[in-house]
């Protein structure tokens, strides 16, 4: 049987409105139902952007020699078909909405083999000063490698109500190498992780992910000890509070699940594309 080797590819045809990236699904980017994990969305729109960013010489290891370092505030997702299986390939499509003095908006599409979107959303980027922690007015340096805003970011019609928000639980989660990214911090997509890896199995099993919202407070080290504090509001709705040793806000995850047991549990077998092994 052959193998697959290319996970992804370049389009250089395409214009700023609507950067591309081609990728296949693997093995790791999957969970138990063989379906792509609500993690693996943020890992494949980073590695889009980061590519694109690569191509204009504005990557992070480009900027740090200025002292310059990207930093994520925000993420939305909002999952609007179901999720592709193992090996299916995707696009994943990336435009700058919103350049402010400040914030750096890019939306983002990811699309399933018949080019069609499963998942969207939007996010919220700056550049800070790595000794002085202050934001860098990076719209001037940004022009200057062709990025320019192309219209107004995504919003997303889910309403977060708090009002019947109740505590379940709280987990304990040590900070430890492989939670760690190119900066020595706590990866971002490590507290969506580590979050959803509080759910039971049987909840995994039963209940796909239809919206997420992901705010970035502080950074977190490798040995702290994090608490994820786990809500919901009886139903499908669950928060992820995740505090530091000293009770800090570190990341605060908003999310909504739906019960899609029977799409879940279908035979795989039957639904695999096998063209792509």
């Amino acid at each position: 049987m052959k193998k697959s080797v290319l996970l992804c590819w370049f389009n250089e045809n395409v214009t700023m409105e609507q950067y591309q990236q081609k990728y296949l699904i693997v093995a790791s980017d999957m969970d138990i139902t063989y379906h792509m994990t609500p993690n693996a969305i943020m890992l494949y729109f980073q590695d889009c952007f980061a590519r694109f960013l690569t191509s204009k010489h504005l990557a992070a290891f480009d900027i740090i020699k200025d002292d310059l370092i990207w930093i994520i505030y925000d993420l939305q997702v909002d999952f609007v078909k179901e999720r592709p299986l193992w090996s299916s390939p995707m696009t994943v499509k990336i435009s700058f909405t919103e350049i402010s003095s400040v914030k750096i908006y890019v939306d983002y599409w990811l699309c399933d083999a018949d080019d069609e979107v499963f998942a969207q959303g939007t996010s919220v980027w700056a550049i800070i000063n790595q000794k002085t922690k202050r934001p860098f007015p990076a719209a001037e340096m940004l022009a200057k490698a062709g990025i320019t805003a192309e219209g107004t970011h995504l919003k997303t019609d889910v309403v977060e109500d708090i009002s019947n928000k109740q505590h379940l639980k709280d987990v304990e989660h040590l900070v430890n190498v492989t939670d760690l990214d190119f900066n020595g911090h706590v990866c971002n997509r490590t507290y969506l992780l580590i979050s959803t890896a509080t759910q039971p199995l049987e909840f995994i099993k039963k209940y796909t992910p239809r919206h997420l919202h992901i705010k970035f407070c502080r950074e977190a080290f490798f040995g702290e000890t994090l608490t994820i504090k786990v809500s919901n509001d009886g139903d499908e709705k669950y928060w992820y509070d995740i505090v530091n040793s000293k009770g800090k806000a570190i990341c605060n995850i908003y999310s909504e699940w739906e019960n899609n047991e029977e799409e879940l549990s279908r035979n795989v077998s039957d639904m695999i594309d096998r063209s792509n092994v």
